[in-house]
């Protein structure tokens, strides 16, 4: 069965928008995460409100093309997790940012859930 699959055109046309659509969420998770324009003001609440809206995006995208909804949860969770510890290197960890990752990834998981679409 698995071997048909290989050779079906809808099987492969599903296979490469899902593997563009994660290649396209790593490249953007890389360049919000290290490029910060130098002209930018960065407010404690734009801050909150970024970290909050790219939890949300990451978790929505990955229940959206087929990842359990807890697994994306806790994996945003981590991905927010791991930022901290990098940035607890170069200064402080801010507890607030992690906040809001959860807040987002919390969410985006419960509107899922409860809204599927």
């Amino acid at each position: 069965m698995g071997i048909i699959r290989l050779f079906d055109p809808m099987f492969n046309a599903a296979w490469d928008v899902m593997l563009k659509s994660e290649l396209i969420g790593v490249v953007l998770l890389v360049v919000c995460l290290w490029v910060r324009p130098a002209y930018a003001e960065i407010t404690p609440f734009t801050d909150k409100a970024a970290h909050f809206g790219l939890s949300y995006v990451m978790t929505d995208q990955l229940v959206r093309v087929g990842a359990p909804t807890d697994w994306a949860i806790f994996g945003v969770i981590g991905i927010g997790l791991t930022k901290e510890l990098l940035d607890s290197r170069r200064g402080t960890f801010d507890f607030g940012d992690l906040s809001a990752d959860i807040a987002g990834a919390l969410c985006a998981g419960y509107l899922r859930i409860n809204l599927p679409l």
